[in-house]
């Protein structure tokens, strides 16, 4: 990524998955679901990422499945994300989330 002209400031690779992502949105013209599908066939290893724009919130689950990501919605307005359920019920007492599948990708607008 450094010949694409992006400099890194550390070793870590969610900044790295971020420099992705946006070169992807920026440079390519991509929406952010198009990106996170460009980061699954990109990445390699166990991640799961949940990055946002203004006005979106995506998640994505690599294929391994390892990591867990689920996701709560309730209502229009509510998208809870957490890697156990118990994290989200001191929010909503009656949370029921859903498990992302490996391999997942998706998008809320916000």
């Amino acid at each position: 990524m450094q010949n694409w002209g992006i400099r890194f400031k550390t070793n870590n690779d969610s900044e790295m998955a971020a420099h992705f992502l946006a070169f992807q949105m920026k440079e390519k013209g991509m929406d952010l679901e198009e990106a996170l599908r460009a980061g699954l066939e990109t990445f390699d290893g166990v991640f799961t990422l949940l990055v946002s724009t203004e006005t979106q919130i995506g998640a994505l689950r690599d294929r391994l499945g390892i990591k867990p990501m689920l996701f709560f919605e309730k209502g229009d307005a509510t998208v809870l994300f957490g890697s156990e359920q118990i994290c989200l019920t001191p929010i909503v007492s009656d949370v029921y989330a859903t498990e992302m599948d490996p391999g997942g990708v998706q998008v809320w607008s916000v």
